[in-house]
């Protein structure tokens, strides 16, 4: 089962489902679109039940948060980067799906280190 969790991420509110407990495993799910984060379920549910703690954000243009502009795959990635800050870990496992999978990518490119 989830939970819903709030984050300000570079002065954004950015809300998320979380599985398992702070404390374990760091594990972020980036899904793609036309998907939400609910899409997860299973998976962050297993990966809760190994000892990860699980947290699937809403990207961009979801949960009421529409963005200010277009977005740009580097805004995908700057928020990627700025959630991992605001979970306050200092590295965490990243999975994206489809349009996820490019946040992912510009994630990792502009912070490696984080991932």
């Amino acid at each position: 089962m989830f939970t819903d969790l709030e984050l300000v991420a570079a002065g954004r509110r950015v809300k998320a489902l979380t599985w398992g407990a702070r404390g374990g495993v760091p594990v972020m799910l980036v899904h793609g679109f036309p998907d939400t984060p609910h899409g997860w379920g299973v998976i962050g549910q297993a990966l809760a039940d190994a000892g990860a703690f699980v947290v699937a954000p809403f990207l961009r243009g979801y949960a009421g948060s529409p963005p200010e502009r277009d977005t740009t795959l580097r805004d995908l990635g700057d928020d990627v980067c700025a959630l991992v800050t605001a979970l306050g870990v200092e590295r965490l496992h990243l999975v994206g799906h489809d349009w996820g999978a490019e946040a992912v990518n510009a994630a990792v490119g502009l912070a490696p280190e984080k991932f």
